[in-house]
């Protein structure tokens, strides 16, 4: 058997513009990512979402069925083997993490280290890479990945 492989995807990150908007963040990012015609913006997928420019959390799984990225979701964390079999296709992962104070938090994977660190995108705090044992549980209880969404082209 092959030793595990790092594999790292060209993913755009784009900064919240507001509290509470990871999401629209994130999915302008996937739209761009996979070269929609009509990316929006986030204010524009704001609007899209809700009818006007209303900075509030959405679900992320609407708003990726809203731009056709969504292919399935997972009520789970995925493996280290799964997050490197999505990222070798060329599809970005996206994560919610539970957090500690309630609520939730949308990022990206876009990558994997030989080691299972992974590539974690976050659109308020930036790039970075983690132990995928720490993003599957913070040891300090502050965060916990609970759901995936597996993201493609859309067709």
């Amino acid at each position: 058997m092959a030793p595990p492989r790092s594999c790292h995807l060209a993913f755009r990150l784009e900064p919240q513009i507001a509290p509470c908007l990871c999401w629209a963040a994130l999915g302008s990012a996937f739209a761009a990512h996979y070269g929609l015609e009509d990316a929006p913006g986030q204010r524009d997928l704001v609007i899209r979402i809700f009818g006007r420019f209303d900075p509030k959390p959405a679900p992320a799984e609407a708003v990726l069925q809203a731009l056709g990225l969504l292919t399935a979701r997972i009520d789970r964390p995925l493996t280290a083997e799964e997050i490197r079999a999505e990222i070798t296709a060329g599809r970005v992962i996206a994560a919610e993490i539970a957090l500690g104070f309630g609520g939730a938090h949308l990022v990206a994977i876009s990558g994997i280290a030989a080691d299972d660190r992974v590539q974690v995108d976050d659109p308020r705090s930036g790039r970075s890479l983690m132990p995928l044992a720490e993003l599957v549980a913070d040891p300090g209880g502050w965060w916990s990945w609970r759901r995936s969404f597996l993201t493609g082209p859309p067709g």
